[in-house]
C-alpha cells in the first residue's frame, strides 16, 4: 500500500475510556527463581496471569496483545469506514509488496518525547466533571486489611514453598516435621507394613496419623541418639489389619533429622531481593501492602475515566497503531515457522472466522484489530492529555525509575530501548508519571460520622 502523506486528521466517534490494566513487570532472575508471571499474578492477586501473563506496562504502552476482543465494536461498510478504506482489499500474503511491511517498532508514530506525533491529546479529550489534579478517593483506600497481605503471601508459599532445611542439632518439639525410621515388632516378630524400609517417613511431633501415641514418643529425642522402642497398643477394632486387633508393639525407631523451614528473610532475599529490592520479612509484607493500595488507587482512577472521560482517536493515530499492531503480527509470524502462511497464523492467533480452503483478507484483520487499538489509544491519550497541562518530559532519572518500578531484573536504559525505541520508553515513563501524579495528589474524602 503506498503510503499517503496528505492524511487529513478525522475524528473518530469519541470512546470511553475502560478498564485500564496494570501490571509489574519482571525478568527472569535466574535458576531456582520464582516464575516472574506466577509471582507477578500471585502478588498482583491476578490469576489468570498465571496461565497467560501479558505484562504490558498499563495499556500506555505500544505492547500488542494477540487477544484483541472486538465485542462491541459496530461494523461499518466498508465504503462509509474511514480506517478500512486506508487498507486495500486481498489477503493478507499480498503485504510482501507492500510499502506498510516495515519493521515492527513499539515506538512508531511517537515523537522523541514519546507523545503521539499526530494528536494533541488535550484537544480529543474530554475528563467532564472529573478534576484529575485533585482525584477524589474514599477515606478507607489505606486500609488494607491485613487477610489481603496474609492471602497473597500464602498463595506464594503455597506455589512456591519455603526451602525445608535439615536440623540435628536439637530435640524434637511438638509440631516439628520430622523424618525417622522404625521396624514395628509384635511378640518379637516384625510384621508386614510395619516399616520404614529405610526410606525415612516424614511425620509431625505429636500428630495423631500413628496407631495410639506414638507420635508423641519421639518428642524430646534428638537425632544422632540412635535407635529407641516406641511401646504402643493397637486398637481393639483395627481394620487396616484385623490380626494386630488389641495387641501391644514396639517400634525400633531412628530419629534422622528435623526439617525447619528456611529463615523467612533468607527466602525473601533470595526470591524477591533482585525483583522488587525486598531484603526482609517485614520488607516484604510492606512492599506487598503497598501493591495493594496502589491496586485500589489504579482501579479508582480507571472508575473516574469510564465515568466520566471520552476521548476522540485521531484518524491518522488510529490508523498508525492499527498498522502497527500488523507489522507487530508479521514479526511474530515471520519469527517462527511452525505458524505456517502469515494467513494460517492470523487465523489462529486473531480467532478469524473463516471458511476452510479460505484466507482471511486485510479488512477483516483489521476489523479485528481495531477494537484492541481504540482501547488502548483512550487511555494513552487520557495520559498524554494530563501529561500535556503538566509538560511531562522524561528525564534519564525519570525512566530509570520507571524501569526500577517495574520489578525484575535491573534493566538499564540502552538495553531497554533496544527493541522499541527511546520514544516508546519515554511514552511509557510518562504514563507512569501521570498516574504518581494523580495518586500523590489525591484527595481523601472525610470519614463518614459513626452511626447512632
Amino acid at each position: 500500500m503506498a503510503k499517503n502523506n496528505n492524511y487529513q486528521t478525522k475524528k473518530a466517534e469519541p470512546k470511553k475510556a475502560e478498564k485500564t490494566e496494570t501490571n509489574l513487570e519482571i525478568a527472569d532472575a535466574g535458576a531456582k527463581k520464582i516464575n516472574d508471571s506466577v509471582v507477578i499474578a500471585v502478588i498482583l492477586g491476578a490469576a489468570v496471569l498465571i496461565t497467560a501473563i501479558v505484562l504490558a506496562v498499563m495499556t500506555w504502552g505500544n505492547n500488542e496483545s494477540i487477544d484483541d476482543d472486538p465485542t462491541g465494536h459496530e461494523v461499518i461498510d466498508d465504503e462509509e469506514d474511514e480506517l478500512l478504506k486506508e487498507f486495500p482489499l486481498g489477503v493478507p500474503e499480498q503485504y510482501d509488496n507492500l510499502a506498510l511491511r516495515t519493521e515492527y517498532s513499539a515506538s512508531n508514530g511517537l515523537d522523541d518525547n514519546g507523545y503521539w506525533i499526530d494528536a494533541k491529546a488535550t484537544d480529543v479529550v474530554d475528563f467532564g466533571k472529573w478534576d484529575w489534579r485533585n482525584m477524589e478517593v474514599p477515606y478507607f483506600m489505606d486500609d488494607v486489611i491485613n487477610e489481603e497481605v496474609e492471602e497473597r503471601i500464602k498463595a506464594l508459599f503455597e506455589e512456591f514453598p519455603l526451602e525445608r532445611i535439615k536440623v540435628i542439632d536439637r530435640e524434637v518439639k511438638k509440631g516439628d516435621v520430622v523424618n525417622i525410621d522404625f521396624v514395628g515388632y509384635v511378640d518379637g516378630v516384625a510384621f508386614d507394613n510395619g516399616s520404614s524400609e529405610g526410606m525415612g517417613a516424614e511425620v509431625v511431633a505429636g500428630g495423631k496419623d500413628f496407631v495410639d501415641d506414638f507420635l508423641d514418643q519421639i518428642i524430646g529425642r534428638k537425632p544422632g541418639d540412635g535407635e529407641f522402642d516406641i511401646n504402643v497398643k493397637f486398637p481393639n477394632k483395627y481394620e487396616q489389619n484385623p490380626d494386630l486387633a488389641g495387641k501391644p508393639a514396639v517400634f525400633k525407631t531412628t530419629v534422622n533429622f528435623i526439617l525447619e523451614d528456611e529463615d523467612k528473610d533468607v527466602y525473601v532475599k533470595r526470591n524477591f531481593n533482585e525483583a522488587f529490592g525486598w531484603k526482609t520479612e517485614k520488607a516484604y509484607r510492606k512492599g506487598i501492602t503497598d501493591i495493594i493500595v496502589r491496586e485500589r488507587y489504579e482501579d479508582h482512577m480507571s472508575d473516574y475515566f469510564e465515568k466520566y472521560v471520552t476521548v476522540e482517536i485521531p484518524h491518522n493515530v488510529l490508523l498508525t497503531s492499527v498498522e502497527n499492531s500488523i507489522r507487530w503480527h508479521q514479526s511474530v509470524a515471520d519469527e517462527n515457522d511452525d505458524f505456517g502462511t502469515f494467513s494460517e497464523y492470523l487465523i489462529d492467533a486473531l480467532s478469524l472466522n473463516v471458511d476452510e480452503g479460505e484466507e482471511p483478507t486485510i479488512r477483516e484483520m483489521v476489523r479485528r484489530l481495531r477494537p484492541g487499538a481504540e482501547r488502548r489509544l483512550t487511555n494513552q491519550l487520557i495520559f498524554q492529555a494530563i501529561a500535556e497541562e503538566l509538560k511531562l518530559n522524561p528525564t534519564e532519572e525519570d525512566m530509570r525509575g520507571y524501569l526500577d518500578s517495574r520489578g525484575g531484573r535491573k534493566v538499564k536504559i540502552d538495553e531497554a530501548v533496544e527493541v522499541p525505541g527511546m520514544a516508546s520508553l519515554k511514552n511509557e515513563t510518562i504514563g507512569w508519571m501521570v498516574r504518581n501524579y494523580l495518586i500523590e495528589n489525591s484527595v481523601k474524602q472525610d470519614v463518614p460520622p459513626l452511626a447512632d
